[in-house]
């Protein structure tokens, strides 16, 4: 199929442009945001990942008033517990028959909210689920993805979807753009679906997942429209995510895997075939709560920068350009 050039462009290509500003202190902003029915203190999420979220991690996030989700590839009885610790609790599973089960059995008596962790999630298997879920547990809020055009995350918002999560090929540790051709900018994709629900008459959260290496980048995420920044690489090698600090070369270091990545699949007994991640070591970094100190203070300048008081605003507000 023949189709004209497209251009889109990831967070590295636009930039913020500063706007006269009244703000006189960083103490005038207020970063909290409402997500899903609840108050959070930052618009922050942890990535459902193996090596990355813990019962430190929740724990951590649940401690820091901000929205933490467990991930798949471990026991119900392991995600289980790691929700007790959530003060909004978000569980995540896959769209099987087996998945379904679990939710019948255990999670729909506990879950606020389920995230359905697919790669693709612009695929009628998960539309499908989505709808079952809705039908099944209305009360519980549903997260879907992954996708990164309007029409994807249309159809995973028909059906009952509250929120989506957009990227597919950004991540640090994600491959599939090398392994099968395929994935979007990730700032284009954000714009792409936020322009797309201020056209619809279903109102439903955006989730930038992937992509961001710094607070600047959480920031145009926000800009583009996502109600909230999904984060992995920027908390790998923390003291709080799982597995034990490495000794190599006298250099202190943490195992990050991406959830599609051959050790991830080794690790959960899961079929080794379509590989689409990486599995890294990257340098020990401490107590993840100076990250969250460090995201915090670079979008309480961003938000400055553009003259808002609030993450609202800072949407009126906030003007970009292409760079050349």
């Amino acid at each position: 199929m023949m189709q004209s050039p497209q251009t889109a462009y990831n967070f590295k290509d636009i930039m913020l442009v500063p706007q006269l500003s009244e703000i006189t202190s960083r103490n005038m902003i207020d970063l909290s945001t409402e997500f899903l029915g609840t108050k959070f203190k930052l618009p922050l999420i942890n990535s459902p990942m193996r090596t990355i979220v813990g019962s430190e991690m929740v724990k951590l996030f649940t401690d820091e008033q901000l929205m933490s989700i467990t991930h798949r590839f471990q026991t119900v009885d392991e995600q289980l517990n790691h929700m007790k610790h959530q003060r909004f609790k978000v569980c995540s599973v896959g769209i099987s028959e087996t998945w379904k089960n679990d939710i019948c059995n255990v999670f729909s008596s506990c879950a606020d909210a389920i995230n359905i962790d697919v790669a693709h999630g612009g695929n009628s298997k998960v539309a499908d689920f989505v709808s079952w879920l809705k039908k099944a547990y209305p009360n519980i809020k549903i997260i879907a993805g992954n996708v990164v055009t309007p029409d994807a995350a249309l159809t995973l918002v028909n059906p009952g979807a509250d929120a989506v999560r957009v990227g597919v090929g950004n991540g640090s540790a994600c491959t599939t753009t090398n392994a099968s051709g395929h994935g979007y900018p990730q700032f284009s994709a954000i714009d792409d679906i936020a322009i797309a629900r201020e056209q619809s008459s279903i109102k439903f959260g955006i989730i930038a997942d992937g992509g961001m290496t710094d607070s600047g980048d959480i920031a145009k995420a926000l800009a583009a429209g996502a109600d909230m920044a999904m984060v992995g690489s920027m908390l790998s090698g923390t003291k709080e995510t799982p597995g034990n600090v490495l000794l190599i070369d006298g250099i202190r270091k943490k195992q990050y895997d991406g959830s599609a990545s051959f050790e991830t699949k080794m690790a959960t007994l899961s079929p080794v075939r379509n590989i689409e991640g990486l599995a890294t070591i990257v340098h020990y970094k401490g107590e993840a709560y100076r990250v969250l100190g460090q995201i915090n203070d670079g979008l309480n300048s961003a938000l400055s920068y553009s003259g808002a008081q609030n993450l609202n605003e800072f949407r009126d507000k906030v003007e970009w350009v292409i760079i050349a």
